[in-house]
């Protein structure tokens, strides 16, 4: 599968093209999911000195589905590295795939063979410094890009995260990206169980 979309033609082209006149939907400005404004949520939690908690997918059941017995880590308690580093793109990264949505990994690891791709899926203007526990992530669907705004707050189970994670166990772009997308999917739960949609 990974090695299919790394070399589906005229993919990268087809994507690149869509919506030029910057219009919405286009890869300068997409369309916001829950009309969510992450710049203007980040200045008013940074403004405020406040950690964001998206009430529309909010760290509890209502969002996660039937998964009894999780918990939710906030990701500022951590020691993380940065959620960018175009650099480690190149690499072959090795995740562990605790929660069976592999096919999920397998979209992620074709991506990263595409740089303007993966910067358009995990923006460069966030980082954990300042961030106020926002982030947000654009997905190309159906002809027009989606900016999709979470916290982050990630399930765990066990002390270990629920979603798919580094081997290092510091890397958070990918659990957060998987989140963004559960988000715009409706539930968690469900990821679990998908077929690789993410790029359509």
């Amino acid at each position: 599968l990974s090695k299919a979309l790394v070399n589906m033609p005229g993919c990268t082209s087809i994507i690149n093209l869509s919506y030029q006149d910057g219009s919405e939907g286009s890869s300068s400005n997409p369309a916001k999911y829950n009309n969510q404004n992450y710049g203007q949520l980040k200045d008013s939690h940074v403004r405020r000195g406040t950690e964001f908690v998206d009430k529309t997918f909010p760290p509890n059941n209502s969002s996660l589905g039937d998964l009894p017995s999780l918990q939710h880590k906030h990701t500022a308690h951590e020691n993380k590295t940065q959620l960018h580093c175009v650099a480690m793109f190149d690499k072959i990264f090795v995740f562990l795939c605790l929660s069976g949505n592999c096919w999920f990994l397998a979209a992620i690891s074709a991506l990263t063979f595409h740089k303007s791709l993966m910067v358009q899926v995990v923006p460069m203007d966030q980082s954990f410094k300042d961030h106020a526990g926002i982030f947000h992530f654009r997905f190309w669907r159906f002809g027009h890009w989606v900016d999709v705004v979470i916290d982050d707050h990630l399930p765990v189970l066990d002390n270990k995260l629920l979603s798919v994670r580094s081997k290092s166990g510091n890397e958070f772009w990918v659990p957060l990206l998987e989140k963004a997308y559960a988000k715009y999917e409706n539930k968690l739960a469900h990821l679990h169980f998908e077929h690789c949609s993410m790029l359509h």
